[in-house]
């Protein structure tokens, strides 16, 4: 125990809300240091007592929303029609990129959102799926200045989701940014990237309710990751042109991580923002099973932070699952 404290019925320990000025002497303080190091930055209203959101300012750059899908139109529908039932400031375009799709359902779908939505555009991709490669194809394709790769089994739950994005991402110090993503029951999906858990590369808090508290805090705080999960994933298209974009010898999975690590090797960083939520139905429409290949590849490319250790997640900290419990030495 390095520090311990009484509890008292005036204390902080018993209610955060019995010393309102704390928390606006804590907003002054997040606010002073803000117009030092993020001029236009501005204090907002957190995830809860005494907590604070830090804005930033926006651009109205266009967007380009990258997604791939095959055949399975029912599942990409739910996804355009998400997206253009939310208000967002800044524009976007939608590029809908099939990838060997044979239903002749799919293509009608394909010419329906076209005439419906003015801002998608149907891409066909018939080379063998690699992951990367295709969204790699479709970013050459592209005119935003913000690339948001995003999976078709992801519908989008509230006002400005992508602006959320787009302020963290605008940031010149900041590579990719990623949303906390939800399972259909309510549960943690994805609210950033370990490199370690499982052996790999998970997603702490996955499994759990977003407000649990774990020994390393909830995932309803903003914070900085190797990496996040590219089913919904942000970038300024200088940055990703600048890493060379996605490593095609990925097929399927791992090239998200690979990207945030190289991300991180230049001087960036990359960010969790939990005030952007989705729902991720997740992999509905292709196998999870991870390719020997891409297996190998994560090993080269996670190896250094494997033996080493994750810099943004605590080394007492489990790494067999996704809880965040503190680890039991020698289980």
């Amino acid at each position: 125990v390095l520090y311990h404290w009484r509890r008292h019925v005036n204390s902080t320990a018993v209610d955060v809300r019995v010393k309102p000025d704390a928390h606006g002497a804590g907003r002054r303080a997040l606010q002073a240091f803000a117009d030092e190091w993020s001029p236009g930055a501005w204090v907002d209203i957190g995830a809860g007592p005494t907590t604070h959101r830090l804005r930033y300012p926006l651009r109205a750059e266009l967007t380009s929303i990258i997604i791939p899908f095959r055949d399975c139109p029912e599942v990409t529908d739910a996804c355009v029609h998400s997206l253009g039932n939310w208000f967002n400031e800044v524009p976007y375009e939608v590029l809908l990129v099939s990838n060997q799709s044979e239903d002749d359902k799919t293509f009608a779908m394909m010419e329906a959102w076209e005439r419906q939505f003015p801002w998608v555009r149907c891409l066909e991709y018939n080379q063998p799926f690699n992951f990367q490669a295709l969204n790699n194809w479709a970013v050459q394709r592209s005119e935003g200045s913000l690339l948001l790769f995003l999976n078709n089994d992801t519908e989008a739950l509230h006002d400005k989701w992508i602006d959320g994005l787009a302020e963290q991402a605008q940031r010149p110090e900041i590579g990719a940014v990623g949303p906390r993503l939800l399972y259909q029951n309510g549960l943690v999906q994805h609210a950033g990237i370990v490199v370690g858990i499982g052996g790999f590369a998970e997603h702490p808090w996955a499994g759990h309710h977003p407000d649990a508290w774990t020994p390393a805090g909830p995932s309803c705080w903003v914070r900085n990751f190797l990496a996040v999960t590219a089913a919904c994933l942000m970038i300024e298209r200088t940055k990703f042109d600048r890493v060379a974009g996605f490593d095609e010898r990925f097929t399927i999975c791992g090239g998200d991580v690979d990207l945030g690590l190289r991300l991180v090797a230049a001087g960036y960083r990359n960010v969790m923002t939990p005030f952007v939520r989705l729902v991720h139905h997740e992999s509905m429409t292709r196998d999870r099973i991870p390719p020997p290949g891409d297996v190998e590849e994560s090993l080269r490319s996670y190896q250094s932070y494997l033996e080493a250790g994750d810099p943004f997640y605590n080394p007492n900290l489990n790494l067999s699952d996704t809880s965040c419990d503190v680890a039991v030495p020698g289980a």
